[in-house]
């Protein structure tokens, strides 16, 4: 009986393009004998679907191979029994946890440049790590870009209820997505579709959808849209009817966002983030259970503008109220400097950083995290993103040797926090997302604006003349899964909301009142504060 059903395993994972090694049969053999003979099939299935989470070397399946995948099933909620653990396996499993440790630290900062890049192939249905490429990539990076853009929206759209197969109004063709070479080549009247692409002005006036197979123009004169702000180079939903090669569109809509738990359960502990582990950081116990513990905060600040006196003093006190208690972290986005384009704009920034600096080991901040992300207007590169940190010839020689946890890093910067995942972005979002809507909204501009970076999971969802991007980097804006904690800094009127699972919080502008935010990790909460004059 046991051969039979090691054949059948073998038969079953061939289906799928599997081989498996005898140990490995074993390992699955056992697990079935615990399983009822009635749902075999349906647990194959399951383990199946976590063997398509794994990254695996081959298609022969090995015992390590199957034992990470038994895992990854047990923790979704599988019907798995205790996994048989030899003294080899345990030596290696602790030897294993002893170097991820080292690897995790409670606070890291992950520069737009350490950002691994995820493909998404829709063949094989999951996400594919690639090499990096060149800074300045060709063309094809810039076919490439948008091309993976519009997959990695395509896919969770799909995933929604709306659009899945297994809601009941997704069999109505109102619910149906529609290639755009499809419509093309319609002869007859359609309404009710529903067409997934970016928004394009193809002529001045014109507006026009784009998806990978085409191009159509829209007729929006009676269209009604829903929350958020519009603009060319989105990606959006468009409900209406299509005629005579145009569609008379009655509903933009941006498409759903998915929360990071949803991602998660169809992607495992793949780290899309970044750093050196190899399982994303909210998969670490040991994180969570330190995260629960911890009772400190980071503090996050915006435009400080260090060459300014009352701005630099305000600093200062705010440093020395913290000195009893330090926070984990200062994170201190730009502009750096009030007037950064006089002639001796770097040596008053270098100037300032060594004078802060000392004032931070005067009041023993020595051992305090301090990042420093750049704005477009601060010493640098131009204003493609991302943004490369500040050049080191501009630091001061006492911050390099006196300093170590300071951190002068890329826009946008990533970070992890104990088990979240915290992304940061300089810009003045809000107002180019205005300037440049197709139609004035109407509504909380605070929540309009998170709600379109969140629905198109990309920081900049501008045309490239208005926000210049290194094609072949376009990955370090993404936002899939969705971060824990999205700090949006921008000179806009302070706010912190949640959206989609997201905790966002836009400190304001510290030189303009004073204000900045201090965030809580255990509690995930948001304190809004201001320095006085």
């Amino acid at each position: 009986m046991g051969k039979v059903r090691n054949v059948d395993v073998a038969k079953s994972l061939k289906f799928f393009g599997y081989s498996i090694q005898k140990d490995a049969a074993e390992l699955v053999h056992k697990q079935l004998e615990n399983v009822p003979a009635s749902t075999h099939d349906d647990w194959i299935d399951n383990l199946v679907d976590s063997l398509q989470r794994q990254t695996l070397k081959s298609n022969i399946l090995d015992f390590n191979d199957v034992k990470s995948a038994l895992k990854d099933l047990q923790r979704a909620g599988g019907q798995v029994v205790q996994l048989p653990e030899t003294e080899d396996s345990k030596r290696a499993t602790q030897e294993e946890q002893r170097e991820q440790d080292k690897k995790d630290s409670f606070f890291r900062v992950i520069d737009a440049f350490e950002v691994p890049r995820f493909i998404y192939d829709c063949e094989a249905e999951k996400y594919i790590k690639e090499t990096q490429q060149p800074l300045m990539g060709g063309i094809d990076s810039k076919v490439q870009m948008f091309r993976e853009r519009y997959n990695s929206v395509l896919v969770r759209t799909l995933r929604h209820r709306l659009f899945s197969a297994g809601h009941r109004k997704a069999q109505t063709a109102q619910f149906s997505l529609q290639k755009i070479e499809y419509l093309k080549v319609c002869t007859t009247k359609m309404k009710d579709i529903v067409v997934l692409g970016m928004l394009n002005q193809m002529k001045e006036g014109e507006w026009w959808i784009e998806d990978p197979s085409g191009a159509i123009i829209i007729d929006m004169k009676d269209a009604t849209f829903h929350k958020g702000l519009f603009t060319e180079s989105s990606m959006i939903l468009v409900e209406g009817t299509y005629d005579n090669g145009v569609i008379y569109a009655t509903a933009f809509g941006f498409p759903p966002p998915e929360s990071a738990a949803v991602s998660r359960s169809y992607h495992s502990t793949t780290n899309f983030f970044g750093g050196e582990r190899g399982t994303n950081i909210g998969s670490s116990e040991r994180m969570q259970v330190l995260e629960r513990d911890c009772e400190n905060s980071v503090c996050f600040l915006s435009g400080i503008h260090l060459d300014d006196d009352k701005s630099f003093n305000r600093l200062v006190r705010l440093l020395e109220g913290f000195a009893i208690s330090p926070p984990i972290a200062f994170v201190i986005c730009g502009e750096l400097l009030a007037s950064p384009h006089m002639p001796d704009s770097y040596d008053v920034l270098s100037e300032r950083l060594e004078k802060l600096g000392r004032k931070a080991v005067e009041l023993n901040l020595r051992e305090t995290h301090f990042v420093f992300i750049p704005s477009s207007s601060d010493p640098g590169l131009g204003d493609c993103l991302p943004r490369p940190s500040i050049p080191d010839s501009v630091i001061p020689q006492y911050v390099q040797q006196k300093l170590p946890n300071w951190t002068f890093s890329s826009n946008p910067s990533r970070i992890t926090l104990f088990s979240q995942e915290i992304v940061v972005y300089r810009a003045d979002i809000v107002a180019k997302l205005m300037r440049h809507a197709v139609r004035m909204p109407a509504g909380d501009l605070q929540e309009m604006s998170v709600k379109t970076i969140l629905s198109q999971a990309h920081l900049s969802p501008l045309p490239q003349r208005l926000s210049p991007i290194y094609w072949a980097w376009d990955h370090a804006l993404r936002l899939f899964p969705l971060p824990d904690v999205l700090v949006l800094a921008d000179s806009y009127q302070e706010y912190n909301l949640t959206s989609s699972g997201v905790v966002c919080l836009n400190p304001s502008s510290f030189a303009k009142d004073g204000s900045f935010h201090v965030y809580y990790p255990n509690h995930r909460n948001v304190e809004v504060s201001k320095v006085p004059l």
